[in-house]
């Protein structure tokens, strides 16, 4: 199925490995951070390529978020005016209540003056980490009590709001675990239907743009692979990727011939055998040169945080 695969391993100089997150990969670019309960958000954006990073210094209403409030960043690329953006969402874990956001510009190496809140409620809560599609970010929500308050949303680069796609209710009202992907350029969710005693199946759902409706694209059954394995991602020729909670231990099966295929070997720490990697999302990756205004060369610190990067060659 693969002419090759092997894992790099990045060391990041940068955040704290206990709290590092991703908000999104885009042309090369990656935007990391980390954020701890009533402490103020580190961003930075990265390009593992060429080595160089940028810190994005937060604005001055993130360094007074409520203790019961949480965030997610963002991160973009607005095609109109050429122009890479992050955007700071807070949000209250006494929900329903609005979405808040901060639009960082890297052309203009500032934050907006106003903040942009959404017209819709929030329900339950948001999933963090972003989903990019041609540069744009989406999210959605999870834990609700009904079915009508689910949403996947995206935020619009170039004017600057909060959008909701429609005809989820119907997909998302199924107890599956779900997990949104860009899939060759168009937004899938895709929903890992586990039963205790069965073998577990997967069904992909495509969001369409022109006709606003998601539709199935393709189901992948009788997957044989332990129950503690979580669907991750999948790959442009719709394969699917599975992770181990603990270490970092990853699975690809075909969705033509169900083969399983072990990727890498088994990424453990042996000097700290108690420690877990935490890998609950993923995102594509392509090496460019591309930089935005203000970034430097790494420099290296104590603090050390690994990213994987999966080469995969089809």
């Amino acid at each position: 199925m693969y002419g090759s695969s092997c894992i790099f391993k990045y060391k990041l100089h940068l955040l704290n490995s206990s709290y590092l997150k991703v908000g999104g990969s885009v042309n090369g670019l990656v935007c990391v951070y980390h954020h701890l309960p009533d402490s103020i958000p580190l961003i930075g954006i990265w390009n593992p390529a060429t080595c160089q990073y940028k810190q994005i210094f937060t604005p001055f209403n993130a360094s007074h978020i409520p203790g019961n409030s949480y965030i997610s960043i963002g991160f973009g690329f607005d095609p109109v005016t050429d122009d890479y953006k992050l955007i700071l969402i807070t949000m209250s874990y006494d929900s329903p209540f609005p979405l808040v956001a901060d639009v960082y510009s890297c052309n203009a190496d500032s934050w907006g003056n106003n903040t942009v809140k959404s017209s819709f409620l929030l329900h339950g809560l948001l999933f963090t980490w972003p989903t990019i599609v041609r540069g744009r970010p989406y999210w959605y929500n999870y834990g609700v009590e009904s079915p009508e308050h689910y949403f996947v949303m995206y935020f619009d680069l170039q004017h600057e709001v909060f959008k909701l796609l429609p005809g989820i209710k119907y997909v998302m009202a199924t107890t599956a675990c779900r997990v949104m992907v860009n899939l060759r350029d168009s937004l899938a969710m895709m929903f890992d239907y586990a039963p205790a005693t069965t073998p577990r199946s997967v069904d992909v759902y495509i969001f369409n743009e022109r006709s606003a409706e998601w539709s199935k694209h393709y189901s992948v059954t009788s997957i044989k692979i332990p129950k503690n394995m979580q669907l991750l991602n999948c790959f442009s020729n719709g394969d699917l990727l599975f992770r181990t909670n603990y270490f970092l231990k990853l699975v690809t099966i075909s969705h033509e011939s169900r083969g399983i295929n072990m990727i890498g070997n088994e990424i453990y720490d042996y000097e700290n055998p108690l420690s877990k990697f935490f890998c609950p999302y993923s995102y594509g990756y392509i090496e460019s040169l591309v930089s935005v205004k203000g970034m430097n060369p790494m420099h290296i610190s104590k603090v050390e945080s690994d990213i994987f990067v999966i080469n995969m060659s089809f």
